[in-house]
């Protein structure tokens, strides 16, 4: 079968490091017999090419100096900054519009269309719907906090939420979020595994003392980097931390950090510098937050990574994470927004290294059962195949 998958961002070359969860579960898909296409936008005039030995069809939507809208940062971040670019984001959804009609004018011929965050994408999956071929949406959660954010956007993604023949979810969370828009549809919940590979972690002593921290992400309100730069005052001094990744809002947590030399930020890194620090480090800590326009975290695809390289987990019980993290079992979940929970439950993992093994081990073998790519792949090509 044939299927094409319609996303606002995708690798735009070999070793871009764009949205590498969806690279590589359109990569297991197409490894198990089933031929993928992906529809996505143009960067910069970037002109359509192929990845993995699957064709990319970009479309344009402007002049080349234009062509940011998506890449590098989400749409709606941009837009809120600039409202203005919704007169771009417009554009975007026409051109989308016609290239999709273009690639079925060329006869080509789909089973299924997959359509990733289908707010505002449903839109260009029009001629598909009209054409007779069948409709996947696969929400994120992001797409979600958009549409409800406004009374026009709630109705039309209500009205669009119809089109679709199923719908797949990247955590119960983003399945709640679809299911207070219509109650009656059946979500499935398919999570993404890791992109990275780790070798076998070697055998750690019970004595260990854990001291080291790191944090995967990007610097955005959500991940609420703010309470752990706090929590790191009240920790002992023999603690570190390390904040891998960039956004809108380093500068200011580079301020905030300023005269603490125990707290290192490494901007964006390699898969292979990520790999490395992950597994240089003792403890990885997610702060997220429901952030000031209620946006969250739809799943959290470092806390995988994390599991996958063998750190215990401390990590805030918001959106999708508790999908990952079960509380004394696979890591450790704290309150959001709150520094002392955060510290606290930090030290208990660097005091308890018999604690420590308990929670890797159960993280991990979840993680095989759960998160893993063969199973992500399977499910998802399960339903590209299923009957109406």
């Amino acid at each position: 079968m044939r299927a094409l998958v319609i996303t606002s961002v995708f690798p735009r070359y070999e070793k871009d490091d764009q949205v590498p969860w969806l690279r590589e579960c359109c990569r297991r898909v197409a490894a198990l017999g089933c031929e993928i296409e992906i529809l996505a936008p143009s960067w910069r005039g970037l002109k359509s090419h192929t990845i993995d030995g699957m064709k990319v069809h970009r479309f344009r939507y402007g002049p080349s100096s234009w062509e940011t809208l998506t890449g590098e940062e989400g749409a709606p971040s941009r837009i809120r900054r600039n409202p203005f670019l919704v007169f771009l984001a417009c554009l975007y959804l026409w051109g989308g519009f016609w290239a999709l009609m273009g690639l079925l004018l060329k006869r080509k011929k789909y089973d299924v269309v997959e359509v990733h965050w289908p707010f505002p994408h449903a839109w260009m999956a029009l001629p598909a719907l009209w054409a007779g071929i069948p409709l996947i949406y696969h929400y994120h959660s992001a797409e979600n906090k958009l549409a409800v954010g406004n009374a026009l956007y709630k109705r039309v993604f209500k009205w669009s939420l119809g089109w679709a023949r199923w719908h797949i979810a990247n955590s119960s969370y983003t399945a709640g979020l679809v299911k207070r828009q219509r109650p009656n549809i059946d979500v499935k919940i398919i999570p993404y595994g890791s992109p990275l590979k780790f070798e076998k972690a070697p055998a750690v002593s019970e004595t260990r003392r854990r001291r080291k921290l790191l944090f995967v992400g990007r610097h955005i309100e959500r991940k609420g980097i703010p309470y752990l730069i706090d929590a790191m005052k009240l920790l002992p001094a023999d603690y570190s931390l390390t904040i891998v990744g960039d956004g809108d809002l380093t500068p200011a947590l580079k301020k905030e950090s300023e005269g603490n030399p125990r707290i290192t930020f490494t901007g964006r890194l390699s898969s292979k510098d990520i790999v490395a620090a992950y597994v240089s480090h003792d403890i990885f800590v997610a702060p997220s937050i429901v952030d000031s326009k209620g946006d969250t975290e739809g799943l959290g695809v470092v806390l995988i990574e994390a599991a996958a390289a063998g750190l215990p987990i401390v990590a805030s019980n918001v959106g999708g994470i508790p999908d990952v993290v079960l509380d004394g079992k696979t890591g450790l979940l704290v309150g959001e927004k709150s520094a002392q929970e955060l510290a606290r439950a930090i030290m208990r993992l660097g005091e308890d290294e018999k604690l420590c093994q308990e929670l890797i081990h159960a993280a991990q073998q979840r993680a095989q059962e759960k998160f893993s790519w063969e199973y992500v792949a399977k499910q998802t090509l399960e339903i590209y195949q299923a009957k109406p």
